[in-house]
Parts: structure tokens; C-alpha cells; sequence
């Protein structure tokens, strides 16, 4: 087996700022196996998404710089919320946002950890011209984002119109969303009211090193750095064999699951004694990707060269038939 390992160091990354990361690598035949290190920063301020079968990110982006994603396909209306700040919503028994002036005593939601389609905090919409109100969540540091009132007007196979404004209703804004079907959603900041780049092209890209709202079973909520899938074909199992001996014959009978976040972030636990991440590199996985090629993968480190967390190092290997 051969081993390769490069750094990508965390990325300084600005709503100005998004230049492609220079990864230096010489690329190798992942059915030997490699041996990669990604960083979202200690602070897991930035969004990475990555490529198995080119061995690289993508693209990557501060996750703070939009609030929501509108589904990009001619006959999407689906609205997620922006997870990896916090960001929840309220349902008002409103039509108008003049009506709308306050957030508190509101029930929150959340969109599905599973990334269900069906199971989001805006569901559908279109069935019950309200508003709503958005509560945008943290920044990178911990701060409170503030809140927004909020409707969708219209949705139709090129666009979303929305109307937007401050609770006491300064800052009012309309929007007009162009949808782009290149991409599984389009995503819109309400802070800058402008639409932004994130997710690129969707068949470029098979998973994101994020972090995203895991919502326990007790219904409390909470920011985790893990990793989701590309819903758009990706597919990924978990699977309870040494990595070594993992090989195509296990592909042929795992059990594949639609939902975004097999891998997740429970490959890893914080120890609260010793205040420091620990890898679990029994936990396997088998990812079958944007291309139809399958990968096995397990994590093996959470902490870079120089001690910093947020910097998983994953081994990927190419199962071959």
C-alpha cells in the first residue's frame, strides 16, 4: 500500500474572496489507497466540497455568507435553512408582514438532519401563504445574527419572488431568485440581498466537509462539523468491517441509504476530560459517487500538523470490480 498525504491548510476565505484552493499533489491511483488531510479551520468556519475520484475541493466558501438555499430544479419550490449557523424558523398565522412584529413565543423548526426533502422547516410552502419568521442563527464567533420576517410570493420553473424586512419593518426588500439547474439549489444571503456562490456544479462534487444542525431526539438542536453527501446521486453505508479487508463484494450487498448525513460527524467524540477529539477508524464507509465509482473510507486523525482541530485526514481507496 502506498500512502499520499497533502495539507490543505485552512482557507482565508471573505464574501470577496473565494479563489479555488491551490492543493499540491501529485495525483495517485486511489486503489492503493491514500491518505488525505482537509481543513475547514479551527473554527470550522469554511465549507469544503470535495471530489473523490480528482482528489480535490471543489470549492469552498465561508459558510456564514448565506442564510437560505432555494431548490434549483425547474420543478423545485423547496426552501432549506442555513444549518451550519443555527438558523431556524417560525411558522406566524400571518399573510401580511406588516402584520409580523415580533419572533417571540414562536415555536421553532428545523430542517431534517437526513436532508429529507419532505421533512424541511418551510415544508411546502405554497400551502399556506404565510410568513415567516427566520432567525438567522449565529456567526463564525457566536454572535447573534438578528431575525427577519419573511414570505414567498411565487415560484414557477425559473424563479422565486420573496419580500423580506426587519421585524419593525425597516430594511424592506423584494428578491427575484433565478433558479440555476446546474446546481441542486440556489443560495441567498438576506443580510446582503444578493444570491451567492456555494454549491458548485452538482455533478462535480460528492461530499462537504461542513458544519450543519443535528437535531437530537429530545428535540434539542446543535451545531456539529461533520460531513454530507451530494444529494443529487451520491450514495453512501456505513459498514462494520476492518477498512483492509473492505473490498467490491461488499458493495455489491451494503445497504444504501438516501439520506446526507451517513457519515455525519459521530466518527469522532470529544472527550471532556482531556478536551481533545478522538477518531474512532473502525467506523467505515463505502460511498458510491457523482460518477458511478465507489470508494471505501474511514477518518484516522481531527487535528493537523500543527495541532489545530477541524482538520479531518481521511483514507479513501477505489474498490475495483
Amino acid at each position: 500500500m502506498k500512502n499520499l498525504k497533502y495539507l490543505i491548510f485552512p482557507l482565508v476565505l471573505t464574501l470577496f474572496a473565494c479563489e479555488k484552493a491551490e492543493i499540491p499533489r501529485p495525483k495517485v491511483a486511489l486503489s492503493e489507497a491514500a491518505i488525505v488531510t482537509v481543513s475547514t479551520g479551527s473554527d470550522y468556519r469554511n465549507q469544503l466540497f470535495y471530489n473523490l475520484e480528482d482528489q480535490e475541493i471543489v470549492s469552498h466558501n465561508d459558510r456564514a455568507i448565506w442564510d437560505l438555499a432555494f431548490e434549483a430544479g425547474e420543478s423545485g419550490y423547496r426552501i432549506l435553512l442555513n444549518g451550519s449557523k443555527l438558523t431556524k424558523l417560525a411558522i406566524t398565522n400571518k399573510t401580511a408582514l406588516s402584520e409580523v412584529t415580533t419572533g417571540a413565543g414562536s415555536i421553532w423548526l428545523y430542517d431534517a438532519p437526513s436532508g429529507n426533502l419532505d421533512s424541511t422547516a418551510f415544508a411546502d410552502w405554497r400551502l399556506t401563504d404565510k410568513v415567516f419568521v427566520v432567525d438567522l442563527g449565529m456567526s463564525v464567533t457566536g454572535v447573534a445574527s438578528g431575525q427577519k420576517k419573511l414570505k414567498v410570493n411565487a415560484v414557477n420553473a425559473s424563479e422565486y419572488q420573496i419580500e423580506y424586512s426587519d421585524l419593525n419593518g425597516s430594511n424592506a426588500s423584494t428578491a427575484v431568485i433565478s433558479k440555476n439547474t446546474n446546481a441542486s439549489f440556489v443560495y441567498f444571503s438576506l443580510a446582503s440581498k444578493q444570491v451567492v456562490t456555494v454549491e458548485p456544479d452538482k455533478s462535480k462534487w460528492d461530499i462537504s466537509f461542513t458544519s450543519y444542525t443535528h437535531v437530537y431526539p429530545d428535540g434539542m438542536p446543535y451545531i456539529v462539523a461533520g460531513v454530507i453527501s451530494n444529494r443529487n446521486v451520491v450514495r453512501v453505508a456505513a459498514i462494520s468491517k476492518a477498512f483492509k479487508d473492505i473490498d467490491y463484494s461488499d458493495f455489491l450487498v451494503a445497504s444504501f441509504g438516501s439520506s446526507i448525513n451517513v457519515i455525519g460527524f459521530d466518527w469522532k467524540a470529544y472527550n471532556f476530560d482531556t478536551g481533545v477529539y478522538a477518531v474512532d477508524p473502525n467506523k467505515s464507509f463505502l460511498v458510491k459517487t457523482v460518477n458511478g465509482k465507489v470508494y471505501k473510507l474511514r477518518f484516522l486523525d481531527y487535528y493537523d500538523e500543527f495541532g489545530q482541530k477541524g482538520a479531518p485526514t481521511m483514507e479513501v481507496g477505489e474498490l475495483i470490480p
